[in-house]
């Protein structure tokens, strides 16, 4: 994902959360002038997180037809682990990130992810 992709976007939106466990949450919506400069970001962000961000293992979200799932291997030296998610509907996509305390499986981010993908608007 290029900085430039980012900034071509119309509209962003960011909002944030934190579980009493110490998991946070960071959702991020980019509205692109087009379908597929939306689809461009998601392809662009799939193929370059794992180089960019060290996100090893990647996985299909369940539900979901245009979203990927990565996963930090390990820890970090603070004890956290790093999911994300990106997704794309028509000309809006989305990047969920979720920092752990703990090492777990991607059940949690997936719903995130098919959560936030249900509550975009449709063309049909």
């Amino acid at each position: 994902m290029s900085a430039l992709q980012v900034l071509t976007a119309r509209r962003q939106l960011t909002a944030g959360w934190a579980y009493p466990d110490g998991t946070t949450v960071t959702v991020a919506l980019l509205q692109f002038e087009s379908d597929q400069a939306a689809a461009e970001f998601f392809s662009a962000y799939s193929n370059e997180a794992a180089a960019t961000v060290g996100l090893a293992r990647t996985a299909e979200v369940p539900g979901v037809n245009s979203a990927k799932a990565f996963v930090q291997p390990g820890l970090d030296p603070k004890g956290r682990q790093l999911q994300q998610a990106v997704a794309y509907r028509d000309d809006i996509a989305f990047l969920i990130t979720e920092t752990r305390r703990q090492p777990t499986t991607l059940a949690h981010l997936h719903t995130l992810t098919l959560d936030q993908y249900e509550r975009l608007p449709s063309r049909g």
